[in-house]
């Protein structure tokens, strides 16, 4: 019997096309920018990001969303988009498998 283990990668949804523009520039000639969009691509969901992407949720305005260091300081504003689950108003984060970057930001506090 044979099994397949199946191998699940993160989707990346860009809010505009500016902004994929502006981090497609970036990683050209940043090594840590495409080592970040590496990573990122290559998760499987959420929990699965590399302990120095510090990924974290955001309170107050930007409840709904979260930041990925990029290239310090700027940091990557994320939602979760698709199917993802939350219980008692907190993200089940194995759930989240795509994401959608919305803005490159330098400063968000």
């Amino acid at each position: 019997m044979l099994f397949l283990e199946l191998y699940y990668i993160m989707e990346i949804v860009w809010k505009n096309n500016k902004i994929k523009k502006q981090v497609v520039k970036l990683a050209q000639c940043n090594p840590t920018t495409r080592k970040r969009m590496s990573q990122l691509k290559n998760a499987p969901c959420y929990l699965d990001l590399p302990a120095n992407c510090k990924a974290h949720f955001l309170h107050g305005d930007l409840a709904n969303f979260f930041a990925i260091d990029f290239d310090y300081p700027t940091r990557l504003i994320c939602s979760p988009i698709g199917e993802y689950k939350t219980e008692n108003n907190q993200f089940i984060k194995q759930t989240i498998t795509v994401i959608e970057i919305i803005k490159i930001e330098k400063d968000y506090h």
